[in-house]
């Protein structure tokens, strides 16, 4: 029988804005996705919080009184390398979006927001951040240095995988600084990847169209799965956990795609384009990110650090 008592908390959201509606729509939807919430009004406040609070999830507008948003967001960084920041600015440029993540943000969301979008990027940190307690004990127990794993068509699913894997890479690197959150990251937008536009060919008109519809994107997962032309695909990880980088492949049964041409279709910024970033944060948050010449098998990346015994 489980101890309620011994159950982990939820992930800590802060949210960081000096409009006071903002504030409470973000607080909300973030609340909905399952996140605890404390709520800043400025930079020097939002450091101070992440400093004594240490939240799992920072939501951060960019235009704020005093401090800036990507001021905020370099010392964020400097005292927690691996908390995960979302940017919100109602900067129309793309660039912020560029600069936010190249300063370590894992998504930008421009404003007005769109709920729905927003409700789309707080699903997958949440989705992320989910943990397995129960495999601790078997992740101590590792020793082999490759990992192969297959999946269905059951996007529920894919929280779980990236759960294992964050551990197990974690289990593989003792004494490194490993950025699990980044992990996690761009493994359930590779992985979401594979199943709905590799396996389930969802393309992005089919995608937006669907977005449009009751029942949204769900309903147009469920019906492809359902299709005897999609049902039975398999996506396929391996992992190579290599003395000073892991590799991830994960390969669908799709019929490909060219990442050019994504790249140039889904512009950073681009609030309508809310399910075309995945590329875009892959690239930012591995080290190198690639395809096969098919474009159904990407491989990520990711060199790791020893941890600096200073810290």
């Amino acid at each position: 029988m489980s101890d309620a008592s011994h159950e982990r908390p939820s992930p800590l959201a802060l949210v960081v804005d000096d409009d006071e509606d903002s504030r409470k729509i973000l607080s909300k939807v973030a609340e909905k996705q399952g996140f605890r919430v404390q709520q800043a009004c400025d930079g020097e406040t939002a450091i101070r919080l992440q400093r004594d609070l240490r939240p799992d999830l920072i939501l951060l507008d960019v235009s704020m009184p005093g401090i800036s948003g990507l001021d905020a967001l370099r010392e964020i960084r400097e005292v927690d390398p691996h908390v995960a920041v979302v940017v919100v600015s109602g900067a129309a440029d793309a660039e912020i979006g560029e600069k936010a993540l190249d300063l370590g943000a894992v998504n930008y969301v421009g404003k007005p927001f769109d709920v729905r979008e927003m409700r789309f990027v707080l699903e997958r940190l949440r989705g992320a951040f989910q943990e397995e307690e129960d495999l601790q004990p078997a992740l101590a127990m590792l020793r082999e240095r490759r990992t192969v794993l297959e999946l269905g068509t059951d996007i529920g699913k894919i929280s779980a995988i990236v759960a294992y894997l964050g551990r197990e890479v974690r289990a593989h690197y003792p004494g490194h600084d490993v950025p699990v959150t980044e992990i996690r990251l761009a493994l359930y937008e590779a992985l979401a990847n594979a199943v709905e536009h590799g396996n389930l060919e969802i393309d992005y008109d089919a995608k937006t169209q669907a977005l449009a519809e009751e029942g949204g994107v769900r309903a147009l997962i469920e019906r492809r799965r359902e299709d005897p032309r999609y049902r039975d695909r398999r996506v396929r990880i391996e992992v190579d956990y290599e003395p000073t980088m892991v590799v991830w492949r994960i390969r669908d049964e799709g019929r490909g795609f060219s990442p050019s041409h994504e790249q140039e279709t889904h512009h950073l910024g681009d609030t309508t384009s809310l399910h075309g970033r995945g590329i875009v944060l892959m690239r930012h948050l591995m080290d190198d990110v690639s395809w096969n010449s098919s474009g159904n098998e990407i491989r990520l990346t990711l060199k790791m650090k020893r941890r600096d015994p200073r810290a």
